[in-house]
């Protein structure tokens, strides 16, 4: 999950005489800096393991340090065994936290796009033990940051289905789309990154704009 929170360029570090790269702060400072923020909120955040870390992320953004993205994990999702009942606890987690965070950031959510990405998909079908095992297709979330929201997004606007005619190897849903499109769309639309500037970010991967899956239209 990355809060992205600044469309400013980063600025190219100016070189000290001894060829290395300055920065106005040192790791240290930046700790000092982090540490001074209050985070101290009238919302209301629910519980479980997301939302102390999402309250933190929004009061670094609200602080306004000069945050740019902000990574975080939520574990448990790894659903081999009895999915229906712990999806069923896992996801409202997920997504009362996000809503908090949103309401949170108040105005800022405009500015601040969230992204949420599995790191492997699951299989179409159930295992013998009422779960999934790892497959091959996922979802991604985005939220806020000036995008067109409310939709599902496929590629061409169309669902692959789950037929097994059209599962990848008759067992997992099928990619229609590279999640490195995603975030290679929002380096470019939300941090203006220009699309000739992305090929560092992408290592072995070319980004083409048409590529993009249109978050922002």
């Amino acid at each position: 999950m990355a809060g992205v929170t600044d469309r400013e360029p980063d600025p190219v570090p100016a070189a000290t005489p001894d060829g290395e790269a300055a920065t106005s702060t040192d790791g240290f400072a930046a700790l000092d800096l982090v540490g001074g923020v209050d985070t101290t909120t009238s919302v209301t955040y629910p519980a479980g393991d997301l939302a102390p870390l999402l309250k933190d992320a929004a009061a670094l953004i609200k602080a306004d340090i000069g945050v740019k993205v902000i990574a975080l994990n939520l574990g448990g999702w790894d659903h081999h065994t009895d999915l229906v009942t712990r999806l069923g606890a896992l996801a409202p987690q997920l997504a009362d936290a996000l809503a908090a965070f949103h309401q949170d950031l108040g105005a800022q959510a405009a500015t601040t796009l969230t992204l949420c990405m599995t790191e492997f998909g699951r299989r179409a079908a159930e295992n013998g033990d009422g779960g999934t095992d790892h497959g091959h297709g996922g979802v991604m979330i985005a939220l806020g940051g000036g995008i067109a929201g409310g939709r599902v997004i496929t590629k061409n606007n169309q669902w692959p289905g789950l037929a097994t005619a059209n599962l990848f190897n008759g067992e997992d849903l099928q990619v229609t789309t590279d999640f490195r499109d995603v975030f290679a769309e929002a380096l470019n639309r939300h941090m203006l990154v220009n699309v000739s500037s992305l090929a560092p970010v992408f290592p072995g991967f070319s980004v083409a704009a048409s590529n993009f899956p249109g978050l922002y239209s």
